[in-house]
């Protein structure tokens, strides 16, 4: 059996866990620990991680080795969220925390977060009926998920955290109505924001999760006076009693809070800004009950391990980031019918000559995403827009998608028109292998796009035939063999210099028998 660790850096606080993967798909639970070490409160307010917060959190990252260690664990997985993605010495402190305790950190996006989250509440949930919104609530930011049927329909990270709000007005216990003002008003004009991001949508159930989630339902049970409806996974917090708790929690002072309440210090601020969060989503969606299922990031990150170390696969995990692609084409107002036809063709290109790059498919989702966002810098302006489509892109919230996934993926978008990925200084700081993959997947592209250069969809399909001198592409469709011929002259250069063949189209099928 399998032993792994996980630990999910937030920016309120870090958290570790360390279980078994069992041949029947168990998770057993070995050692859980939560740590308050508020990287946000650096972060929002300077800008970067002091080396006070620095020590702290690699002391933590020593104690959580020894855990590591003490139950024998084959891998452990860091991710970190909101914060590290913000601080201006995210790399210097991912060096430093690998080299004092050998762990290394991968910051993700809020899309990665989403997914991870969705994951987890799947685990303690059935999702597959109705409507329903997630809300994962942490210190920098949070994720709004709107699934239909179990499918994601809009997914966003948003930069309104507890900490950052406690950042932003700023917080002081003595001054705690005013602040609660602001607060109130400043999530009612985000839900505004968020309501014109997609069109209204009944909502069947609000699911939120985090650490104030948890809370939350804690003292549920404390001032209900019974567990509201509470099972294994999951409690189910009543609106009446959920108004209970507000009114508890504000009529008391911070350190009232800590005292009566049994609140640890990092939480008993927090727990303000985010009860007026989940208020304002009650409010926002008009619903009655407040699902709140005993899972985060970190079970997210277990899950997705236990994946990969005992497979299950769901149908709909990649349909999902394909679908988050072409949410935000969509939202760009791309071309679909232009995007469909490149990814079509790339994807048969890159299947047609997996003999020469031998990856995988998980990196071919790569290539797809970048297919259909290529263009997507047009919203911006024509001319140039392979630059703007990068930065579009690099500020997108993919689902499933990891911070050096982002990368590779801008960099293929940047350069699918001209010019060498390699002149890129964000290429040097990717691995050799992720190098490879990029040089690669760009001069597919080209390729694809060429051949759909009128975008009109002319060929619809293309078959691969090689030889140790050339790669000849059969062409199907009514296109016209001159305009092809033209744009893909104009393309191929990169393409005949990583394959290290000449490309030829032959347009009479019958010529291909000596291949």
């Amino acid at each position: 059996m399998k032993r792994v660790g996980a630990i999910d850096i937030g920016s309120n606080a870090i958290r570790m866990v360390c279980v078994r993967f069992t041949a029947d798909r168990r998770i057993e639970y070995l050692d859980k620990v939560r740590t308050p070490v508020r990287l946000g409160k650096d972060v929002f307010k300077e800008g970067n991680i002091s080396s006070d917060t620095q020590q702290k959190l690699i002391e933590t990252f020593k104690i959580y080795q020894s855990i590591f260690e003490r139950n024998n664990c084959e891998e452990v997985r860091a991710y970190a969220t909101s914060a590290f993605r913000e601080t201006d010495n995210q790399e210097e402190l991912i060096e430093l925390l690998e080299a004092e305790t050998g762990i290394h950190v991968e910051v993700i996006s809020g899309g990665k977060e989403a997914q991870l989250l969705r994951q987890a509440v799947q685990g303690a949930l059935d999702l597959k009926e109705g409507n329903c919104m997630m809300a994962d609530l942490g210190g920098g930011s949070v994720e709004i998920s709107i699934l239909r049927h179990g499918n994601i329909h809009f997914a966003e990270s948003f930069r309104l955290g507890t900490v950052r709000l406690l950042q932003l007005f700023p917080y002081h216990p003595d001054k705690e109505k005013e602040f609660i003002q602001w607060v109130d008003l400043y999530v009612q004009e985000f839900l505004d924001t968020l309501q014109s991001r997609y069109k209204k949508l009944k909502v069947d159930q609000l699911i939120i999760t985090g650490g104030n989630a948890g809370a939350i339902a804690e003292l549920g049970e404390k001032f209900a006076g019974k567990k509201s409806s509470l099972n294994q996974t999951c409690n189910y917090l009543h609106k009446k009693d959920f108004n209970k708790i507000l009114k508890e929690l504000t009529s008391r002072s911070l350190t009232q809070r800590i005292e009566e309440l049994s609140l640890p210090e990092d939480r008993a601020d927090v727990i303000i800004p985010a009860i007026y969060v989940f208020k304002n989503l009650l409010k926002f969606t008009e619903i009655k009950t407040l699902t709140i299922p005993d899972v985060g990031v970190r079970e997210g990150i277990l899950d997705e391990m236990l994946e990969e170390y005992v497979p299950l696969r769901l149908p709909t995990e990649y349909q999902q980031m394909i679908h988050s692609a072409y949410y935000h084409l969509k939202k760009y107002h791309g071309e679909i019918k232009h995007a469909k036809t490149t990814r079509k063709l790339a994807v048969q290109i890159y299947e047609g000559t997996a003999q020469f790059h031998q990856f995988s498919q998980r990196e071919r989702v790569f290539l797809e995403i970048a297919s259909i966002l290529h263009d997507v810098g047009r919203f911006i302006r024509p001319s140039n827009h392979q630059k703007h489509s990068m930065y579009l892109v690099e500020n997108m919230e993919l689902i499933g998608i990891t911070q050096t996934e982002l990368k590779i993926i801008c960099l293929i978008v940047r350069y699918h028109t001209r010019g060498l990925p390699g002149k890129n200084p964000i290429y040097h700081s990717l691995s050799k292998a992720d190098q490879r993959l990029i040089d690669y997947s760009t001069a597919i592209l080209r390729v694809a796009d060429a051949l759909d250069q009128e975008h009109k969809s002319s060929v619809t399909s293309v078959i691969i035939h090689s030889d140790e001198k050339q790669i000849l592409l059969s062409l199907e469709g009514p296109y016209d063999p001159h305009m092809v011929s033209w744009a893909l002259d104009r393309k191929k250069e990169l393409f005949e210099s990583i394959f290290d063949r000449k490309i030829e189209v032959e347009h009479d099928t019958t010529t291909f028998e000596h291949f």
